[in-house]
């Protein structure tokens, strides 16, 4: 419309009057356009140049949410959305110019920034201008189009008020407008910025103000009238652009259709006239407090959407409702395994006996009770004593290492513990140790009556450690309360008593507390996994022995049963999958090859006791980038906020925070983390209520289903354990020869994380690789170890002087110290090149140790499954375990000794025989955390 603008005035004044005068002779618009840039390249631009690169050079790219993923190459296919600013707002807005000595254009600038600081969580950003730059002689008569781009730093930071805002806009306009001589395409390649061929450089938004409109031109002896034409294309990813129409502004917002939905666009165009209307009526307000939301939309999201209360027995302990399960329905089967069953009645008689010798050795309602017992009936009739008596189950795992079970002991001052012969040695002289067969055996003296404590559904539940920013893992104190709602009359998935549970997840893991209490609870089945995992095979036989219903699996197993044998899940009527995202691929693999199996997304922190949403997954799922994680389930509360806990609008990012009855406690003993995480519900009907920051990026998407799109914070999933990769820093920095370290995660080929560490030495010192990998196994569990390990001279750091964990180099893949050793025969040759393909990985030895190398748990069961298909063999996953290099490996192929043989029939280097008892598990808790005992010397 410029060019036309300009093109119609300059024919009209030169041809459309005899009486105008002669033209002076021009030469063309590409002649004059070529004449001044060589003009001004001869000239001295160093401090104009030096602006632009202090100025703009390292602001990072704006990233606006967008419904569609960007195209690899630009499409510009766009649309058009008009709408109209109030006369009332319109002079209000000008009166606020007038007061700040800003210009019309400086005010709706600034207020098209917060708008965008709130729908990007980006304080530093550029927006670009145009503006006609006829500054030259003779040129306002020239005809073309002599249009530059003009790229604004945008600056919220500090959350001002909006009329200080508004002052450092009009200083980095005037300050801009003094350094235009430098085109626009000159400062793109001075800057050297990453070009993406789908994206416009330096700027992706565009604001325009033409204060006169179109409507103004006014030409003799002609009638001129505006007319908009909608091209259906789009130059940039957004250009707002306002003009003056009468008393009240008029507002075009031109969008890229490959990126944004018609509706998003109408939501943001609402969104800014909710915000114009109130800097109108309070300049002097924080950014952060002027409001975005309608009202409508604010209804919609804060209560239309929370409204999940239901009924569920919230006035009973998790220890009644067992009770009563026991008394309907005694002889219903609670528990079985490939040994036996027990019944509800046997079941509650067992807890019985327990329960009442705890309460002679003092435990009380909220008594810590520290367990460790391997998968088994006894680990369960334990939990169940542990809360007929009142107290508290404190997991703990034998195979976590000693300097962590310490932490845990002394944290959670557990005074008693109850051990299998396995775990005896555990706690030093922490605590009372009770050999649970020995109590169970022994009758005498003992009532088989229910036990009367005076619990409540406040009353402490379990403690569950988590890994813990600070380098110590944290307690997760959950009450009874809690879990009950979880899995009494909830609405993500059915709990009846037709079901069939398995427990297949450590109960360390908070995984397991639906396992356990969603039968237990509810009268059904609950199926015992055998403490020893050892192929597939075994996985699908377990399942269909017991005929399991209902099965809960972490993300990466999910994708390795999909893509390695989905008809083990073939009976199974509900899975619920979590822990980390859902790979799209592997979810409409599954709705394709499991019709009869609901699939349901579950996602939830150990905070607000293992689910706070959940998505049922429609079987006609098609396009989506990724799986949401659906809505609240019952009785749960979720905002999505940002950091001054605003709602914000639908499709924008923000924080999850979530309430209601599924909250846990407290952190234990640390009063000063809880008061941190858990903050005062600002959106309660009434006071004391609480709201968990889960430091989880989310967004609503326009049907309320909520979309997760990762971590604030340094935290992440690995195989389903959540990971503070500030511990694993801290752990790396308090070795000797570290100067510095960070942790990132990395998404491998796979879809599954993993975790790549990059430590700086200290001065005049050099890393050991392999001796920092040893020391992190004597501190942390093995899933907490990472792949890589990577020794680099210095950290890249940012504009801000913190790290660039987006520009550190691709991590170095781990390799033997010693010299490679090539395949001596076509076995190791095949071997080999399982390996690389699995750990991707350029070259081995063949005498490296494959735990040494990177592998895991998941990447052990892929690497025999792929072995026994090669070579015909029947090997299980122990035999990886035992024969740990290529070499030893492909020796015993060659033996033709492919029998299973029970690893607890061997003798490690250590003669640990009942440790590598149980080292054939693939489960990440039961197998990852023992890989730190399987490396050499160790």
């Amino acid at each position: 419309l410029g060019i036309l603008y300009e093109e119609l005035s300059a024919n009209y004044l030169a041809f459309a009057s005899n009486e105008a005068p002669a033209l002076p002779p021009a030469p063309s618009f590409q002649t004059f356009a070529a004449d001044q840039f060589e003009a001004a390249a001869k000239q001295d631009s160093s401090r104009e140049m030096a602006y632009w690169r202090e100025t703009v050079g390292s602001t990072p790219v704006l990233e606006l949410p967008t419904d569609f993923t960007r195209p690899k190459e630009p499409r510009f296919k766009g649309a058009l959305h008009w709408f109209r600013i109030s006369d009332e707002v319109t002079a209000e807005l000008i009166r606020v110019s007038r007061k700040n000595n800003a210009s019309l254009y400086m005010t709706l600038l600034a207020a098209f920034e917060v708008l965008l600081q709130r729908y990007s969580r980006q304080n530093e950003f550029v927006i670009g201008t145009p503006f006609s730059q006829r500054d030259f002689p003779d040129a306002e008569r020239m005809i073309g189009y002599m249009i530059n781009m003009l790229a604004l730093r945008a600056d919220c930071g500090g959350n001002p008020n909006f009329e200080d805002l508004l002052q450092r806009v009009r200083k980095a306009s005037l300050t801009a407008y003094e350094h235009q001589s430098i085109p626009f395409n000159r400062i793109v390649e001075e800057l050297r910025l990453n070009r993406e061929p789908g994206q416009n450089p330096l700027c992706q938004v565009v604001f325009q103000y033409l204060p006169n409109g179109l409507s103004k031109l006014e030409l003799p002896g002609a009638k001129t009238e505006a007319i908009t034409i909608d091209t259906g294309t789009a130059k940039f990813d957004l250009t707002l652009t306002f003009a003056t129409e009468g008393a009240h502004l008029i507002a075009e917002i031109e969008y890229n259709t490959d990126l944004f939905a018609q509706p998003t666009i109408e939501r943001l165009a609402k969104n800014f006239g909710v915000l114009l209307t109130a800097i109108a009526k309070d300049p002097t307000s924080r950014i952060s407090d002027l409001p975005i939301l309608s009202a409508e939309e604010k209804a919609v999201i804060l209560s239309e959407w929370n409204n999940t209360r239901a009924q569920y027995p919230d006035s009973a302990t998790m220890a009644q409702l067992f009770e009563e399960q026991a008394a309907k329905n005694p002889d219903a089967t609670a528990l079985v395994n490939e040994n036996g069953s027990l019944t509800y009645r046997e079941l509650n008689l067992r807890a019985n006996l327990l329960a009442h010798r705890l309460i002679q050795f003092g435990i009380k309602p909220g008594t810590p009770v520290g367990v460790c017992i391997e998968r088994s009936f006894d680990l369960v009739i334990s939990l169940i004593a542990i809360l007929k008596a009142g107290g508290a189950y404190v997991p703990f795992d034998a195979k976590y290492p000693a300097e962590r079970l310490a932490h845990m002991f002394k944290d959670s001052k557990v005074s008693v513990l109850l051990t299998d012969d396995q775990s005896r040695d555990l706690g030093g002289d922490l605590v009372s140790k009770i050999n649970l067969r020995e109590q169970l055996n022994d009758t005498g003296n003992t009532t088989l009556k229910n036990p009367s404590v005076a619990a409540t559904p406040e009353t402490l539940a379990y403690i569950m450690y988590t890994s813990g920013s600070t380098g110590e893992p944290k307690g997760v104190a959950v009450p009874n309360r809690a879990v009950i709602r979880l899995v009494k009359n909830t609405n993500f998935a059915a709990l009846s008593k037709d079901e069939i549970f398995l427990l297949f997840a450590p109960v360390s893991f908070d995984a397991s507390t639906l396992e356990l209490w969603g039968p237990l609870l509810n009268g059904a089945t609950l199926a015992i996994y055998p403490p020893v995992f050892e192929s597939l095979e075994q996985f699908e036989r377990v399942l269909n022995l017991h005929k399991v219903t209902t099965l809960w699996l972490t993300a990466g197993l999910f994708n390795y049963i999909i893509d390695h044998n989905a008809s083990a899940l073939r009976g199974v009527r509900q899975l619920l999958v979590g822990g980390d995202v859902l790979s799209v691929e592997h979810v409409k693999k599954t709705l394709a090859t499991l019709p009869k199996t609901e699939l349901i997304n579950g996602y939830g922190p150990t905070e607000n006791t293992t689910f706070t949403c959940c998505y049922k997954i429609p079987k006609n799922l098609t396009g989506e980038r990724t799986v949401p994680i659906g809505r609240p389930i019952s009785n749960t509360t979720v905002y999505i906020l940002d950091e001054h806990l605003n709602p914000v609008p639908i499709g924008v990012a923000g924080e999850l925070l979530t309430g209601g009855d599924g909250l846990a406690l407290e952190y234990w003993n640390q009063p000063e983390l809880t008061a941190q995480k858990f903050v005062q519900n600002p959106f309660a009907d009434k006071s004391g209520e609480r709201l968990y920051r889960t430091g989880d990026l989310a967004r609503y998407l326009a049907d309320g289903t909520i979309e997760f799109l990762g971590r604030l914070d340094n935290q992440v999933k690995i195989r389903g354990f959540r990971i503070e990769l500030g511990e694993i820093e801290a752990a790396l920095n308090k070795q000797r020869n570290v100067q510095n370290a960070v942790v990132i995660a990395r998404r491998e080929a796979d879809g599954v994380n993993s975790l790549a560490a990059y430590v700086v030495p200290a001065f005049g010192s050099q890393v050991d690789v392999q001796a920092v990998r040893n020391e992190l196994a004597r501190a942390l569990p093995g899933y907490m170890i990472p792949t890589y390990i990577t020794s680099i001279d210095k950290l890249p750091l940012n504009a801000n002087g913190k790290v660039d964990r987006a520009a550190l180099p691709a991590p170095t893949a781990p390799q033997s110290a010693e010299d490679i050793a090539a395949p001596a025969n076509a076995i190791e040759e095949q071997i080999a090149q399982i390996w690389k393909n699995i750990l991707n990985l350029p070259k081995l030895s063949v005498t490296d140790n494959f735990f040494e190398l990177g592998g895991h748990s998941l990447l052990a069961t892929r690497v025999i499954s792929r072995v026994n298909q090669t070579f015909s063999t029947n090997l299980s996953i122990a035999a990886l375990f035992q024969t740990p290099t290529i070499r030893t490996l492909a020796d015993r192929i060659a033996s033709g000794n492919d029998a299973v043989i029970p690893i607890g029939n061997r003798t490690t280097s250590t003669g640990d025989s009942a440790l590598l008892g149980r080292l054939d598990e693939m489960s990440d808790a039961e197998v990852d955390a023992l890989l730190q005992n399987m490396l050499p010397g160790q």
